[in-house]
């Protein structure tokens, strides 16, 4: 059993390690430039999630029109 434990051990501690971070490293890149660099509007994106404007009347909140709406 104490063998079972350490070979398990082992793999854990290798996968963990050098391929996670490569594997994590290339999705990031990957998606990236593949979303077309989506990062740069972060700053937007948190500047309208905090401003909180009422600019018309209706029964939808904002979020649930985000949640609701149609992918293009």
């Amino acid at each position: 059993m104490a063998s079972a434990e350490q070979l398990l051990g082992q793999i854990s501690d290798w996968v963990w390690g050098a391929p996670l971070l490569i594997l994590l490293c290339g999705t990031h890149l990957f998606l990236t430039f593949r979303l077309r660099l989506i990062q740069r509007f972060l700053p937007l994106a948190i500047r309208l999630s905090f401003g909180r404007s009422r600019e018309g009347e209706g029964d939808v909140s904002q979020f649930g029109a985000l949640t609701t709406r149609k992918a293009t």
